[in-house]
């Protein structure tokens, strides 16, 4: 079999000044750093989805599907060795490879590491075909000239990478403003990765301008043309089930093909049920409107025909904004080889589209990323047309058929998890296999497969690896409903990514202006205008949008309540109020999701009661140790707080938790509560590790420094017993949690430096490890950075509230104080409108704390004096300043 080759791109990293390094510390303390080194190395790789292939003592050979992840991955470990001592040089170049047994080969690999030997400490250096194809799109590269490569023939242009793009923001440590973008590259359909030689800087101007009315009816004008696969028509006996069916099977074989991008089929159908009714078939003028309403360059309109035991695949291309028929391909033969004629077709809507011979058009294999199986891809076929019709029941069962039939089908086992996210059949642990089952299988996925599908399993596990991969895939297909659902529920749900409102609210607007029939999309949209903003107008259209969508649905019911608690006249608000007692304790719950608003405290507080008073054993647990806790702790009523924790009838490790958060916020919890409530928790827990880090936290407030090191071991210990077990992101978890606490010694014991890459490390998996962090940032005179963590912790507390576990509703008690620190923040930052809107947020929180906190709020009262002062004086009042 010959070897596998593609386009990909090439890292070669080497440690500068290595052996020096290695005299100077000798084998044991070298061993430690080189171990560091390797690990960071590896973390980056993964971040930024490399490969690795090969490590030789200080160097790594790495490949990357497109140009930009690499850069971006080059920089970020040159960045944190910095961090560790350490110098490294960098060298990228791109072309094609040929992979052999884990392997790569070729001249592009020998080009790539004369690159990287050219490079001094700290550089990172690239060769033109790398700095060509992100050429425009926001890179700084300084000119190095023409070098000669030993052994490599000719003259060869090398840059030095300077600046990486303003919006490449949240992938790399040092700047949490930048968004990764890459050339998208397709792995495993095609021989030929797509190597996107346009720029997209105005699809960055255009996402990047939060302030204006995205819309689906006109592309970006810099993404890659796209290309909408219509329903196709069918005419035949067993053939209903190929009329979306084609258009998933033919999407996905054109997917990723060089110069070209298919949108979605969510979207696609989406914008079809707009304008074509179920009984009716629609003319050209029609179809070729759905086609351009989703910013495609290019319409297919196929038909599927029986002709005798055959079928007659046809598709006609067309210009979809002029009408012009471009070309038609067209395949014959017998349905059990359909993935076959699907492979031809696409070939020749390739080189119509394209305008390449043959010879050019890369080759196409469908069964290698879908199924051999003819009844396996039947009941697939079936399950998508069944879930599409919200039948979920008999959707799984199809999809259950498929995989029977054929087990290592990576995309069943990827729908069947959508199916079992999805009412009435409900089955989390089920959702979890099904995906990771399809990660294991993903090389039979296309390159949108495997973003979606890591996504998918990433935010199920409540982690941030995918949220860089996520950011850059809609930036070059901002048709992709899912992947913005994907990317906004990430946001929402996952803190590690400090993720800001706007941010969130963005993803999610744009998922449900693709997919706006889909309520899925808009429920976190109306919790966030009610919840953050309370914006009556804004609410009441998301809210009435909301419930017309599944009428009678709980969460439905939840947002009309909290309408009417939240806008509806006196006598509207008085009937609601009065009816809580004899409200279902679901509804009452998902209207309190609506409602993280300071000025609906009351109405949180009359919901809670009324949970207190009509629940049932574990409601009134709920209620008691989590409602009243910490809603108390949200308004500054520590004492209140107190007391409803004396009420419960155990202390368990989730108060312990909450309680000792609230310290490490700025709530002053008594050592008396913390003893006694870590004294009654859990530690030998093996699954959760929280009451050890909390423990070691404690340690080191109180200067117990041996209690402090018995935590890290235990933590470090499990670890590795965790790893042993294949559970990667347990054990990841574990480790955060040591190297939080050791990073907190650090920045306890005076030492910032040290305790900055630790703390950094951790913060994605460790809430209170974030808070910390921000106050470390905060020390070291880095605002913008500390502006970052405290505007996830504004925001995202709310957004927690609405969780049922409660270690998800501790960050909840921080968003007063965040807003206060953010208040600070801004008015360094000079940014004085924030500032006032901070401050009064807290003010609006805090108006009712306890006696002993109200000097906090004065502080806060007599901040927006002087910060209006000065807003005054620089817009307009300078002389009165004076």
């Amino acid at each position: 079999m010959p070897p596998e080759r593609s386009i990909a791109t090439i890292l070669f990293t080497d440690i500068v000044g290595s052996t020096e390094r290695a005299t100077e510390l000798g084998d044991r303390g070298w061993g430690d750093l080189l171990e560091q080194h390797n690990e960071l190395v590896r973390r980056e790789l993964r971040r930024f989805h490399g490969k690795e292939i090969s490590t030789a003592g200080d160097s790594f050979l790495a490949v990357f599907d497109g140009p930009a992840l690499a850069i971006l991955c080059a920089c970020a470990i040159r960045d944190g060795m910095r961090e560790v001592g350490l110098a490294v040089r960098c060298g990228l170049h791109m072309g094609e490879v040929e992979y052999t047994e884990g392997d790569v080969g070729g001249v592009a690999v020998h080009i790539g590491a004369r690159v990287a030997a050219r490079a001094g400490a700290d550089e990172v250096l690239v060769s033109s075909t790398v700095r060509d194809a992100e050429r425009g799109s926001g890179w700084g590269f300084d000119d190095l000239g023409t070098h000669e490569l030993k052994g490599i023939s000719g003259e060869w242009h090398l840059f030095r990478v300077t600046a990486v793009p303003d919006d490449a923001g949240g992938l790399l440590p040092s700047r949490r403003q930048r968004f990764a973008r890459s050339a998208r590259h397709r792995a495993g359909l095609v021989a030929v990765v797509v190597v996107a030689l346009f720029s997209l800087t105005g699809l960055y101007a255009l996402l990047g301008n939060r302030g204006e009315k995205f819309t689906t009816d006109v592309a970006p004008p810099e993404a890659a043309p796209g290309i909408a696969v219509l329903p196709f028509t069918v005419r035949g006996e067993g053939l209903d089930v190929w009329r979306e069916g084609m258009m998933d099977l033919l999407s996905t074989g054109l997917d990723g093909a060089p110069g070209l991008r298919t949108i979605s089929s969510r979207t696609l159908m989406a914008r079809w049920d707009e304008r074509v009714s179920e009984t009716t078939t629609p003319d050209l003028a029609t179809t070729l409107q759905v086609a351009t309403a989703t910013g495609a360059r290019y319409a297919l309109l196929g038909s599927a025909v029986g002709i005798g035991p055959d079928v007659r695949l046809v598709a006609d291309i067309y210009d979809a904004t002029s009408g012009n028929r471009l070309g038609r391909g067209q395949a014959e033969g017998s349905p059990d080889s359909l993935l076959v004629l699907v492979d031809r077709l696409a070939t020749e809507v390739l080189r119509v589209v394209l305008q390449k011979g043959e010879a050019e058009i890369p080759r196409i294999d469908l069964a290698s990323l879908m199924t051999e199986s003819p009844e396996a891809l039947r009941a697939y076929l079936e399950g998508l047309e069944l879930w599409r019709l919200e039948q979920n029941v008999q959707a799984a069962e199809a999809l259950e058929r498929a995989i029977a039939a054929d087990s290592t089908f990576a995309l069943a086992h990827y729908m069947l998890a959508e199916v079992y996210w999805s009412a009435p059949l409900f089955r989390p642990e089920l959702r979890t296999r099904h995906l990771e089952q399809a990660v294991r299988l993903e090389e039979r996925l296309t390159l949108r497969g495997r973003v979606t599908v890591r996504g998918a399993l990433a935010l199920n596990r409540g982690t941030a690896d995918e949220v860089g991969a996520l950011r850059e895939w809609v930036r070059a297909h901002p048709d992709d409903a899912r992947v913005w659902e994907l990317l906004g529920e990430t946001y929402f749900h996952v803190p590690g990514t400090l993720a800001n409102a706007d941010e969130i609210e963005e993803s999610f607007a744009r998922a449900a202006e693709l997919d706006p029939k889909n309520p899925d999309y808009k429920t976190h949209l109306t919790e966030l205008t009610l919840g953050h903003h309370a914006d009556e107008k804004g609410s009441a259209r998301l809210a009435s949008e909301f419930v017309e969508l599944i009428p009678g649905a709980v969460h439905s019911q939840g947002a009309a309540v909290a309408m009417k608690l939240a806008f509806g006249d006196s006598a509207s608000h008085a009937r609601t109020m009065a009816a809580l007692d004899t409200m279902d304790l679901d509804v009452a719950d998902r209207t309190s999701d609506f409602l993280l608003h300071p000025r609906y405290a009351p109405v949180l507080i009359a919901i809670a009661e009324t949970a207190r008073r009509n629940g049932d054993k574990a409601v009134l647990e709920v209620a008691g140790g989590f409602l009243f806790v910490i809603h108390a702790l949200w308004r500054g009523e520590l004492q209140q707080a107190l007391e409803y924790l004396e009420e419960q009838p155990r202390s368990s490790r989730d108060l312990a938790e909450a309680s000792y958060f609230a310290r490490v916020v700025g709530l002053p919890v008594p050592d008396e509560i913390l003893d006694r409530l870590l004294a009654a928790s859990d530690i030998d827990d093996p699954v959760d590790s929280r009451t050890v880090f909390t423990m070691g936290a404690y340690s080191v407030d109180r200067d117990r420094w041996d209690d402090h090191a018995v935590a890290v071991a235990e933590l470090e210990r499990r670890a590795d017993l965790v790893m042993q077990e294949a559970d990667s992101v347990g054990a990841r978890r574990a480790a955060s949690f040591a190297d939080g606490l050791k990073g907190y010694a650090e920045f306890r014991r005076g030492r910032p430096e040290a305790a900055l890459p630790l703390l950094k490390s951790a913060q994605p998996e460790t809430r209170i490890v974030r808070w910390w962090l921000g106050e470390l940032y905060t020390e070291l005179g880095r605002e913008r950075d500390a502006r970052r963590i405290f505007e996830a912790y504004a925001f995202w507390s709310q957004a927690s509230a609405a969780a049922s576990s409660f270690s998800t509703l501790v960050p909840f008690v921080s968003m007063p104080l965040a807003q206060k620190k953010l208040g600070k923040i801004y008015e360094q930052l000079e940014e004085y409108d924030k500032a006032i809107e901070s401050y009064e947020y807290f003010v609006e929180y805090w108006q009712d704390a306890d006696s002993e906190l109200q000097p906090m709020v004065e502080e806060a009262r007599q901040a927006i004096v002087l910060v209006e002062f000065r807003l005054f004086a620089v817009s307009g009042g300078g002389a009165f300043g004076k």
